[in-house]
């Protein structure tokens, strides 16, 4: 797959499940601290949220798991290294 085929991908997936809610750890994966990782991965200015509690710390080491290898790099590390801290 292109990279544009991949970063397509990846966004569209996150998007259709940006809006549910789960009560149950689930495999989240989106949350206000993920999202700001992936919007500075591509190349957006936002404020960098950190994560609140485990669970927000486990949703962004799930999405980062899922990011496509382009925007990883993007993020200056490697997937369990300093990427998600560089960003």
């Amino acid at each position: 797959m292109s990279k544009a085929s991949d970063d397509i991908q990846f966004l569209a997936k996150r998007a259709s499940r940006a809006n549910g809610v789960s009560f149950t750890d689930d495999g989240r994966d989106t949350g206000v601290s993920s999202n700001s990782i992936v919007s500075r991965a591509y190349g957006l200015k936002v404020k960098q949220e950190m994560p609140y509690d485990q669970s927000d710390l486990d949703a962004c080491e799930r999405m980062f798991a899922k990011l496509p290898a382009a925007q990883e790099n993007a993020c200056g590390g490697t997937r369990y290294g300093t990427g998600a801290q560089s960003c």
